[in-house]
């Protein structure tokens, strides 16, 4: 409750009602959406409200004990975040606000990598589809985090072949390439059995 308060309070010091009016409100265009974010909502209560019930009647009670137990302990992670998201959603607000971008940015992917950091099949799905992640967060390479780099990585995804790629002395073309791009290309066509990769 006082977390609550305090992030209402600031919220509310950002925002400007003096031209709010009830009849500049277009309500119509907005009920498909909320219906459809209304049944979603409900559809995820449903399930959590029934998932044991059912699962009740398709296995025994050490299966339940068993499956009961790691959904609390998933509700309680989930909890934690869900708190965390909260407490720092006020700060990239204001950054926005005072626009302060490049900080608004940063605060964003930090708060994105620490979420999917949690998740190992999250990291590696996205190593083996975005080449930009996998040097950046994977390889832990933020000297690449560039907006420059960002495009060209971008481009070596759309068209990695047949293209004669000549870049500046520097400009980490050897890094994205035949670094991170053979070694994502290698994991991508047998991950299951890979053992290791030599570089010389």
């Amino acid at each position: 409750m006082i977390l609550a308060s305090l992030n209402g309070k600031r919220l509310w010091e950002l925002l400007d009602f003096s031209g709010f009016s009830f009849a500049n409100l277009e309500l119509k265009k907005h009920i498909k959406p909320m219906a459809l974010l209304f049944l979603t909502i409900f559809t995820i209560s449903v399930y959590f409200s029934l998932d044991t019930i059912l699962l009740g009647f398709l296995a025994d009670n050490e299966s339940v004990g068993y499956y009961s137990s790691a959904l609390k302990l998933n509700r309680l992670f989930i909890g934690v975040l869900s708190a965390i998201s909260v407490a720092m959603f006020p700060g990239p607000v204001s950054l926005y606000h005072k626009g302060e971008k490049e900080a608004f940015v940063l605060l964003v992917k930090q708060c994105f990598y620490v979420l999917v950091s949690n998740d190992t099949k999250a990291m590696r799905d996205l190593c083996l589809k975005d080449l930009f992640f996998l040097i950046t967060v994977g390889f832990k390479r933020k000297d690449l985090d560039k907006d420059w780099l960002y495009d060209r990585i971008r481009e070596i995804e759309a068209n990695p072949d047949d293209y004669l790629d000549l870049w500046a002395r520097d400009h980490y073309k050897s890094t994205c390439i035949t670094y991170a791009k053979s070694i994502q290309d290698i994991t991508q066509k047998n991950i299951d059995n890979l053992i290791n990769y030599f570089a010389s």
